[in-house]
């Protein structure tokens, strides 16, 4: 299965080897209240990596009641990164350059709506 191939079934589910893959657009829908409740503290993985990832982890350390110096930020903000399968090539939007237009329009479709709720650009 091609990364296009593979990026449409996770966006939109379907069928894969006999079974239902859910798409990533249901599985936030049912999700995404919780944000929405008190006590709720949120960070976006492009917030977490870059110069600004200390700033970010110091934000959610305050917002959760944890006290963080300036150099244990840092160190946590250099752990975020990496070590996971779908950490490719560790450059936000990396993925419009390796999938095709079609497929781009594909997700756009099916993920744009939910991409601007969660402040993303279309």
């Amino acid at each position: 299965m091609s990364l296009g191939e593979r990026a449409v079934l996770a966006a939109v589910g379907g069928d894969l080897g006999g079974s239902r893959v859910n798409g990533v657009a249901e599985q936030m829908d049912r999700s995404l209240q919780w944000r929405e409740r008190p006590g709720t503290v949120t960070a976006r993985f492009e917030d977490l990596v870059g110069e600004l990832a200390p700033g970010a982890v110091t934000r959610l350390a305050t917002e959760l009641g944890i006290t963080v110096t300036p150099r244990r930020a840092r160190q946590i903000a250099e752990m975020v990164p990496g070590g996971t399968g779908t950490f490719r090539r560790g450059m936000v939007g990396s993925w419009r350059d390796e999938l095709s237009a079609e497929v781009r329009g594909r997700l756009d479709e099916a993920l744009g709506p939910l991409a601007e709720q969660l402040g993303y650009p279309r």
